[in-house]
């Protein structure tokens, strides 16, 4: 269903049946059926409100902005920008389950933040075992932020190195040693 406050720009805001839901979603993928997919396991969800879509990167941003959407679905390999050049771009405590046919970004995606990370074409019992810990990261408001777990680690590392000498300075009567 397409809202007609959307820009044409965008793919679409589908509407789900429930009102009072709280969790809005953006899906994005370049692929149409996977988009769709994606959609029609959240709509059986009751807690899932407004479902936004975006087929490339510079849509993705622009959804974003203007609708703040609680969790994104997105996809690694998409036309514009990747989904891990999008991860980076948002605000750290954005909630990002990456939907994907690519396992080699799985280590990049969780530094950057992501709840999820499932591989295409995945199980009911996957896609729901990822919302359900993206629900419990939008209950708690709490997000772990793993660049500044990595950037504390190498400054106190750096630090470890500058900060302990080989040698000490002990001062003898008389002498220093």
């Amino acid at each position: 269903m397409h809202n007609e406050s959307t820009p044409s720009s965008l793919i679409g805001v589908s509407h789900s049946a429930i009102s009072g839901s709280s969790y809005s979603v953006l899906v994005a993928d370049d692929e149409t059926l996977a988009r769709e997919s994606v959609k029609h396991l959240l709509r059986s969800q009751s807690d899932i409100g407004e479902i936004y879509e975006a087929q490339d990167g510079y849509q993705v941003l622009e959804v974003y902005q203007k609708y703040k959407p609680d969790l994104i679905f997105l996809d690694i390999q998409m036309p514009g920008k990747t989904g891990i050049e999008l991860a980076s771009m948002l605000p750290d405590d954005v909630v990002i389950i990456f939907a994907t046919a690519y396992d080699q970004y799985a280590i990049t995606a969780f530094e950057l933040n992501a709840i999820g990370y499932l591989l295409k074409p995945f199980d009911d019992d996957k896609f729901y075992a990822a919302l359900a810990k993206a629900r419990k990261q939008l209950c708690e408001k709490v997000s772990t932020d793993y660049r500044q777990v990595t950037e504390l680690i190498h400054h106190l590392a750096n630090e470890h190195k500058s900060t302990y000498r080989s040698r000490i300075v002990v001062k003898d009567p008389g002498r220093i040693r």
